[in-house]
């Protein structure tokens, strides 16, 4: 493993376990928010960890749909619809209060 893959695999799981503290948090407004946060830069530091992964094995991919493709075809991924449902919503979130430039 790559020293840069190693890095950021322990980016991750360090991500992961955070996100685990914020969701063991009391529910309120701004937990759920910081628990969002932290949701969606663990999802980050997933998907990067796979693209690297997957240039270990001289497979280009150029961003999260592409790697989390890759990733299933190769076996990393167990449900690809599951990890793609992620994906999906992300490209529509604007950030509160902002309305839609027309």
């Amino acid at each position: 493993m790559s020293n840069r893959l190693a890095e950021r695999v322990h980016d991750f799981l360090t991500a992961v376990t955070r996100l685990e503290e914020a969701l063991a948090q009391p529910e309120n407004s701004f937990m759920r928010d910081a628990t969002i946060q932290r949701f969606e830069f663990t999802y980050e530091l997933a998907w990067k960890a796979l693209k690297l992964w997957l240039e270990t094995k001289d497979i280009t991919v150029l961003n999260a749909k592409d790697t989390l493709q890759a990733a299933l075809e190769q076996g990393q991924l167990a449900d690809g619809n599951g990890w793609s449902q992620f994906e999906s919503p992300r490209k529509f979130r604007r950030p509160f209060g902002v309305s839609q430039v027309t």
